[in-house]
């Protein structure tokens, strides 16, 4: 999607529930991850992340699952790419997820609309055990690249960004 079209689906949200603290919408993509943060009323920052899907799935989790290594260095590229933002948001306890209709973090929402920081931890949790010898079949995690790499992504947003729940916007 177009930073144009993400930007669309900001002001909807922003239109739909105004946020005069802050209001945050995530789009993981497959070379990049965008991120538009603002207040109600003012035009917002779009920040753009080089950790896509594909990007980290390629990269880090050539097989499946990933090594506890993998992992690992997976996530010190997401957190060298958050931290600079880390200073620049708007303070907003809600992250918008932003899902199209095939995205690999569907399974993640099982029917749910909204999830709390901490199943979103628990479900990499899952993963950081199925990187460490956990039987991948017996987690209930998708045997997928990009749902491991998409995952990973989230969590280290909300962890690192302070967001405790997170909505999923169609």
């Amino acid at each position: 999607m177009t930073e144009a079209g993400l930007r669309q689906h900001y002001a909807r949200l922003n239109t739909a529930e105004p946020a005069a603290s802050g209001l945050s919408l995530l789009q993981i993509g497959a070379l990049e991850s965008h991120l538009i943060n603002g207040e109600s009323g003012s035009e917002p920052n779009c920040f753009v992340l080089a950790a896509g899907a594909q990007v980290i799935g390629r990269r880090h989790f050539q097989h499946m699952p990933p090594s506890a290594l993998a992992l690992e260095e997976a996530i010190a590229v997401v957190e060298d790419q958050l931290a600079p933002l880390a200073r620049q948001l708007r303070p907003a306890a809600r992250l918008h997820l932003l899902l199209a209709a095939d995205a690999a973090l569907q399974p993640l929402f099982a029917g749910r609309e909204w999830l709390s920081r901490e199943a979103v931890e628990q479900q990499f949790r899952l993963l950081a055990e199925v990187a460490e010898g956990f039987p991948l079949s017996a987690s209930g995690l998708p045997d997928d690249a990009s749902f491991a790499a998409s995952l990973l992504i989230l969590r280290e947003v909300m962890h690192h960004l302070g967001f405790a729940e997170l909505v999923r916007v169609r």
